[in-house]
């Protein structure tokens, strides 16, 4: 195995979940082979609390640096995560075994982005101790490399995540005026979300989560937005239920504190929603400011006057969002395939 991608233990609903579908369709249309190290399903989603895994990740990532070890001759090896506990024992196999292996990684976070979901105090310098073993580290946005510390910086490429895998949807039958399709963490500003809610009582909130009812029960944000008349749960959808629940929104809302380039956003403009977007992180690299508000009040504004854009059967350049789906589609892991493998 020459060219090899690690993909960790991942969860159902998760950005994860979709950066490996679009990474296999983008896979097959290269000339030379690209191998899949890992799980070739999503492990169910019952996550409790704010972190992305659960002990499960542990044991699997335990098993995925030995079944690397074990690997004959291995060249390149790209990691779908930075955040990679045991990185270390794998670079000392191969040091031992005198075997030259180029490392990389796609990077979505870490304690040097301010309100990421990750900020534990220990964490730190294994990052850095990572960014010395990594040769190439790939980020979403220029949003994400100018948050990096300078050992990470100088190993940095911007190259905008895949979405090679993604199927056209185009429906006109809208049934909720705003989804918010995000984990009910701090990290993705759920008490801005409240105080948008609250301030517009007579628009429809559909809030969306791959979790069933008696995990998300110990959320204690689920337990604040139930008691909104507007606010609808949607939860524990297969795939093709949640395809089919995104497109039936008028508008996609964002409250993230934290985000290097947001698959529920860009996933949902692709399934006809109108995005509204924190003027920050990484949003104004990809929307214009049409899109994106400065605060709560334009936040507001902007629901208010999306939802009273009328969905008519009209030709392609006639949708709201006919443009924006057009300069996603050429994010393709193509790009990261070509960069990390042919060179």
């Amino acid at each position: 195995m020459a060219n090899i991608v690690v993909i960790p233990q991942y969860y159902s609903g998760t950005s994860f979940e979709e950066i490996v579908k679009h990474m296999t369709v983008a896979a097959k249309q290269m000339d030379a082979p690209i191998n899949f190290i890992g799980p070739t399903k999503a492990a169910k989603n019952n996550l409790h609390g704010f972190l992305l895994d659960d002990e499960y990740y542990i044991s699997y990532q335990l098993k995925l640096i030995g079944d690397l070890i074990r690997l004959k001759d291995p060249v390149k090896i790209l990691f779908l995560d930075f955040f990679n506990p045991g990185l270390d024992l794998l670079r000392y196999y191969h040091e031992q075994k005198n075997v030259s292996v180029k490392y990389g990684a796609l990077l979505h976070g870490g304690t040097f982005f301010n309100n990421d979901v990750y900020s534990m105090s220990w964490l730190r310098e294994f990052e850095l101790a990572w960014a010395g073993i990594y040769d190439r580290i790939y980020v979403a946005s220029n949003y994400a490399k100018n948050n990096l510390p300078r050992q990470l910086c100088i190993k940095a490429k911007v190259l905008p995540w895949g979405l090679d895998g993604f199927n056209k949807i185009n429906c006109l039958n809208k049934k909720y005026d705003v989804i918010f399709p995000h984990r009910l963490s701090p990290d993705k500003g759920i008490d801005d979300l409240i105080e948008i809610i609250r301030h517009l009582p007579t628009i429809k909130f559909a809030i969306i989560s791959p979790q069933n009812d008696a995990t998300m029960r110990s959320n204690p944000y689920y337990k604040k937005l139930r008691k909104f008349s507007n606010a609808e749960f949607i939860l524990g959808e297969s795939e093709k239920q949640h395809n089919n629940t995104i497109s039936r929104a008028k508008v996609v809302l964002s409250c993230a504190k934290q985000e290097t380039f947001g698959y529920s956003i860009m996933k949902s403009i692709l399934s006809g929603c109108i995005p509204v977007l924190p003027q920050n992180q990484c949003y104004p690299e990809f929307f214009k400011k049409e899109y994106l508000y400065r605060n709560l009040t334009e936040a507001i504004k902007m629901i208010q006057k999306h939802i009273s854009t009328k969905l008519i059967n009209q030709s392609p350049q006639r949708d709201p969002v006919f443009f924006l789906k057009n300069n996603l589609f050429e994010f393709s892991f193509k790009k990261h395939f070509q960069d990390f493998f042919e060179k």
